[in-house]
């Protein structure tokens, strides 16, 4: 329930979502329920690889695993559906961890409940500083992911002395939609924050304007960005965007609408 003063905090504000289709419409609804308009233009493809082998071979050893760790909701979206049918037995077994709340709710959507997250660094870094990978000799771990991408987990828990499978359920792309006409509404209506919850996202929302031509570019940079870290924020100064990013705790919708009412009562303040 929203308390009543909040119910138009974002009144007036256009925001523009680049989240993956799947995850956009969840926290374009929820910044509608504060009073904003809200509109869509995905930087990252999410396309499923579970008919690949390799997935298969390292679907067949979830019933020898004693730690099951999902590094995104994603890996939970696509994976999930071909592993139900051990969901009993790695219940009763495996230590189960999720990189942060929305894998953790994801899993939750497909029936795997109390998940571990790290306490606040939801991150594989985070996840590494759990009490439950501390001691992994001889543990075996598979870690849900999608293709590509950082290797930190495995190394560092392989180093602990953990078998590490990794089970790659999807892979990414930048789309590559022609979004014109979209482009010259959001012009002529004005966009107030756009969204960008990764760095991979956030590069290809970059090279998607710069295939646009260079107006398109530019009005891009002039944007009041919303990220989700410091090294996001670095990157957004390398690619010379002229206002300072708004950067939320994390990726999560909560996390996302905060620094948006934090942002807005601050430019309320200011503007009396």
């Amino acid at each position: 329930m929203m308390p009543n003063n909040e119910l138009n905090a974002l009144n007036g504000l256009n925001i523009l979502v680049t989240r993956p289709e799947h995850q956009a419409d969840p926290l374009c609804h929820l910044l509608q329920q504060y009073g904003a308009q809200t509109a869509k233009l995905p930087s990252l493809q999410i396309i499923a690889t579970t008919d690949n082998p390799k997935f298969q071979q390292a679907l067949s050893e979830l019933p020898t695993t004693d730690c099951l760790i999902f590094v995104s909701a994603n890996a939970v979206y696509t994976a999930a559906p071909y592993m139900k049918e051990n969901w009993q037995g790695l219940t009763n077994k495996c230590v189960l961890l999720a990189v942060g709340p929305g894998t953790a709710l994801a899993l939750n959507e497909h029936g795997l409940e109390n998940a571990i997250t790290p306490q606040k660094n939801y991150t594989s870094e985070g996840l590494l500083a759990t009490d439950c990978l501390q001691h992994v000799q001889n543990k075996h771990i598979i870690i849900v992911s999608g293709q590509g991408g950082r290797r930190i987990l495995d190394d560092a828990l392989a180093q602990r002395g953990a078998q590490i499978t990794r089970l790659e359920s999807y892979r990414r792309q930048r789309p590559t939609r022609n979004f014109a006409v979209q482009l010259e509404t959001w012009q002529n209506r004005g966009i107030d924050v756009v969204i960008s919850t990764s760095g991979e996202s956030l590069d290809n929302l970059y090279a998607m304007f710069q295939a646009q031509g260079a107006t398109a570019l530019k009005w891009l940079q002039a944007q009041q960005m919303l990220v989700i870290s410091d090294k996001m924020a670095n990157s957004l100064h390398q690619y010379n965007f002229a206002k300072p990013a708004l950067v939320a705790e994390n990726a999560n919708d909560s996390a996302l609408l905060n620094a948006l009412l934090a942002w807005q009562q601050q430019h309320r303040n200011q503007h009396g």
